[in-house]
């Protein structure tokens, strides 16, 4: 049995192939590398100054905070109606079609009248007698008041005389009442334009016998129309009045027409949950065109000439505070200074900072995540997306 000879591990020298041996050198080349990056700063600084940190800054402006509300909506018309005849009739004659322009009062439409204007001929004919009696019962009262004064005749027959004049007065006046009246339904035979417009829809010709309460033309003020746009309920509140409004219509998607709020109308949709907000859009007539969908956008501000800062340049604190790192100027260069701030409303990407800056303060946007105070900062030469 052979004897077999150990010797410590210490002893023991290891012979390995040319390639394992460049791969062994080339990792520790990478491994030095490593452990370069990874010493601290304290180290670096045994061999030589500290590098300063690149960062993006800004500066602390005034200005305020703007929401932007988007909502769709329609043009429509301040007057729009669907016409129908004051009575029931033969139509007789139109004078219009759809797409015709009007003017208020203009006759638009004609019912047979004949029977009527035979009434009020006669009604008419009915109050002329009635006139002519009238005249003949006052110069009877005039005589018997002058002969009952010289006692002509008895004062009897002279009352007699005025109550026969008075009764005459009152059939008269009747008269004249259903002369009024017979005229009215002639006149209710024209149906007029109520308001500038244009007549959307004909709903009805010539010969065709129509009845009170039915549609027989549309007409729809082109001249005044309005925009319509629906919001969310919870912008009721913080809708003002006076914000201003963008308006595209979707007929002109390369234009943009200002626009001023007229109305909010405080009865909301119980089904989509939204109100009505109705603006006055500053353009031209044959542009808005009831019916035309379109974008509105609302300007709310929530603050007004205030000092603003991005929200990337916040850091916030485990307590609940915020700072931020303004940039000061020393003699070896620019450097990292701590500023807590007292923060206000806030919208989007922009803070409102009520304390703990001035206005022109230059402050730290990118790159403040691991900041030191008094550190060297080199500033980035591309400007900072505010």
């Amino acid at each position: 049995m052979t004897q077999t000879e150990f010797q410590s591990p210490s002893s023991t020298s290891l012979s390995f192939p040319q390639s394992v041996r460049s791969r062994l050198r080339s990792s520790s080349a990478v491994l030095g590398v490593f452990l370069l990056i990874c010493c601290s700063a304290g180290e670096l600084r045994a061999w030589g100054e500290p590098s300063a940190s690149l960062v993006s800054v800004v500066t602390v402006e005034r200005g305020g905070l703007n929401e932007t509300v988007e909502a769709t909506g329609t043009v429509t018309a301040e007057k729009q109606a669907s016409l129908s005849a004051r009575t029931e009739g033969l139509v007789d004659r139109i004078s219009v079609d759809a797409g015709s322009r009007v003017q208020k009062g203009d006759l638009l439409l004609e019912l047979d009248s004949a029977l009527a204007k035979l009434a009020l001929e006669r009604a008419q004919a009915a109050l002329q007698q009635a006139q002519l009696a009238l005249e003949e019962r006052q110069r009877l009262f005039e005589e018997g008041r002058k002969l009952a004064a010289t006692g002509g005749i008895p004062k009897t027959e002279a009352e007699a005389r005025q109550a026969a004049l008075a009764q005459q007065e009152g059939v008269t006046a009747q008269l004249a009442i259903e002369v009024r009246e017979r005229a009215e339904i002639v006149d209710r035979h024209r149906l007029l334009a109520p308001f500038p417009g244009v007549v959307s829809q004909k709903l009805a010709e010539v010969g065709e016998w129509v009845n009170t309460g039915v549609a027989v033309l549309n007409l729809v003020e082109v001249d005044a129309v309005r925009f319509d746009a629906r919001l969310p309920q919870e912008r009721f509140a913080s809708l003002p009045m006076d914000a201003p409004v963008r308006v595209v219509l979707d007929s002109l998607p390369g234009e943009e027409f200002a626009g001023k709020i007229i109305a909010k109308i405080p009865v909301k949709d119980p089904i989509s949950r939204t109100f009505l907000v109705r603006i006055a859009v500053e353009a031209p007539a044959n542009v808005l065109a009831p019916g035309v969908s379109g974008l509105a956008t609302f300007q709310i501000q929530k603050a007004v000439d205030t000092l603003v800062v991005p929200r990337d340049a916040l850091v916030r604190q485990p307590d609940g505070s915020a700072l931020v790192w303004a940039v000061a100027d020393a003699d070896s260069g620019p450097t990292a200074v701590a500023r807590p701030v007292k923060t206000g409303k806030s919208l989007a990407d922009r803070v409102q900072v009520l304390g703990g800056l001035q206005e022109g303060e230059r402050i730290v946007l990118l790159g403040n995540e691991s900041l030191r105070e008094g550190e060297a900062l080199e500033i980035s030469k591309q400007p900072a997306r505010k």
